[in-house]
């Protein structure tokens, strides 16, 4: 709030001065609510991104607790993003504050299904064996966090 003089000109020849009380006010503070829905299911090693969204004055920052692993939240922004490493459901908890209590929370169902389809990343990777010989083909299948040795014998 605060005091101002306010001049006003008509035509080129006459000018009238007024004190005028000029009030300015911020926004009303708001506490947040989280508008974004429910986020969409993943897929273990593709690309996952879901921006959450609240309203509220002053802008809310965000967390989110039982995030998948492979995932993460950007507090400004409210963006998960990250490459989902294992499947499976989680109970995804997220929350908006801006110091107008009380905060928003909401919880949510959030499902990441196994990788896509498995096979050789290079035809040419494949060994060649021979009847009664031993050997090692290292194999990493897509929705497995740690690749997986096996012993090939023919």
């Amino acid at each position: 709030m605060g005091r101002g003089r306010c001049s006003i000109r008509r035509g080129s020849w006459r000018r009238y001065t007024t004190a005028e009380r000029l009030d300015a006010r911020p926004p009303a503070d708001g506490a947040p609510t989280i508008t974004s829905g429910s986020p969409p299911a993943g897929k273990v090693g593709a690309p996952y991104r879901f921006r959450v969204s609240a309203s509220g004055v002053p802008s809310p920052q965000f967390s989110a607790t039982g995030l998948p692993a492979g995932l993460t939240i950007a507090t400004a922004s409210g963006l998960i993003s990250g490459t989902p490493t294992v499947s499976g459901t989680t109970t995804l908890v997220l929350v908006a504050g801006n110091g107008v209590r009380p905060n928003a929370s909401a919880s949510y169902l959030l499902t990441i299904q196994p990788g896509g389809n498995v096979g050789p990343s290079s035809a040419a990777m494949v060994p060649t064996l021979t009847s009664g010989s031993l050997g090692l083909l290292a194999i990493l299948l897509a929705g497995y966090a740690v690749p997986r040795l096996w012993n090939v014998r023919q």
